[in-house]
């Protein structure tokens, strides 16, 4: 038997994960009564409606089996101890003089443009287990950078 990845996540994203897979449906069945219409139109090997009907609902199709999978074999971060860093960390830690606040995840959900780190980067990496007032040197592709990890509070 073949075993799956786990993926981890937020409720909050477990929750947006089932509110895309909705809204996927709906726009699925939509897709579906277009390709219908464009096979309606006759030659379908120089129909570019049809093509591109055909693949707008690929595109519906693959994404929902993802959202599946992802769903499927969802692991819930359920909270965090707030002594240490681990998954579900919310951390304020001190850059170059200025706090920045950081939210630990898995690598699904990463978005470092919302704060959102994965546990797997090398940022994530060198925070996890840390406890407040330490301070941690990290390797970036924009050289070595030192951080002082100021708090840690439940994120999730």
């Amino acid at each position: 038997m073949v075993k799956l990845k786990r993926f981890i996540f937020t409720k909050e994203k477990v929750k947006e994960l089932k509110e895309e897979k909705k809204s996927l449906v709906i726009e699925r069945e939509e897709a579906v009564i277009d390709l219908s219409k464009a096979r309606a139109m006759g030659d379908l090997s120089e129909n570019g409606y049809y093509k591109a009907a055909r693949q707008t609902l690929s595109t519906i199709d693959r994404r929902i089996r993802s959202v599946d999978i992802f769903l499927l074999n969802a692991r819930i971060i359920r909270g965090s101890r707030s002594d240490i860093v681990t998954l579900g960390s919310k951390i304020i830690v001190l850059i170059e003089g200025k706090e920045r606040e950081f939210l630990i995840v898995g690598g699904e959900e990463a978005n470092p443009i919302e704060g959102k780190i994965s546990n797997l980067s090398p940022m994530g990496r060198a925070f996890m287990g840390k406890k407040k007032g330490e301070k941690v040197e990290i390797k970036l592709p924009i050289g070595t950078k030192s951080f002082e990890l100021k708090d840690i509070q439940k994120g999730v």
